[in-house]
């Protein structure tokens, strides 16, 4: 993360869950640079306070995160209750902003172990014209799609993966009467055609371009 710059930076978390809602509901970090994080975080908190002077105005709290790390807890409350709206804490060069305490979390503990090296993730940069365009991005459909692969291809019935309440039987009959999860393979069968992508944008003459690369399947 440190080399790829640091105006503003967002990542997305492995999926996980028991259905197909939370499974497409991946936690969320967000991170954005500034000189002075924490004089960042305090003026964002005068703005909420300044803009949202009605009922339903962001609430702050604070909790300690995993190194003794000070987060700011941002709740709302709405009719079903108080709800999270994100978390917020700072590094040396950053806000981070995150979706959720399981989030915030999990950035908190990558940050004290380090960023892991993901393979193949130098070449793949390459193929899509380096990371020092001014834009750089990736994704890892492996890590994506497992769970939600598995959970699909070991269900009943797509019925079974869908919270309560959240579709109706009319559209889960449809679904299924042209698409039958059950003969999908096991992930780890094609899980090698799923390779890195890659994408990049910078400026030129010519103006803004964009890059994609995706390295062949071995």
């Amino acid at each position: 993360v440190g080399a790829l710059g640091n105006d503003f930076i967002t990542f997305t978390l492995a999926p996980s869950g028991t259905n197909l809602v939370q499974l497409s509901s991946s936690g969320r970090i967000q991170m954005v640079g500034s000189p002075n994080p924490a004089r960042l975080v305090s003026g964002w908190k005068a703005l909420e306070a300044l803009v949202h002077m009605q009922a339903g105005a962001l609430e702050f709290s604070q909790r300690l995160g995993a190194g003794d790390r000070k987060v700011v807890v941002a709740t709302v409350n709405a009719k079903s209750g108080i709800q999270n709206a994100f978390q917020l804490t700072t590094s040396s060069n950053h806000v981070v902003i995150a979706s959720d305490a399981a989030a915030m979390d999990a950035y908190l503990a990558a940050a004290a172990r380090g960023v892991p090296v993901v393979p193949g993730l130098a070449d793949a940069a390459v193929g899509a014209g380096g990371t020092q365009r001014g834009m750089f991005g990736y994704s890892q459909p492996q890590i994506e799609l497992r769970a939600t692969w598995e959970t699909l291809r070991l269900s009943e019935s797509l019925g079974a993966v869908m919270p309560p309440g959240t579709t109706s039987l009319e559209m889960v009959q449809t679904v299924e009467s042209w698409a039958n999860f059950k003969l999908l393979p096991p992930f780890e069968t094609v899980a090698k055609y799923w390779t890195l992508q890659t994408i990049s944008g910078g400026t030129d003459a010519g103006g803004f371009r964009f890059r994609w690369f995706s390295p062949k399947a071995p």
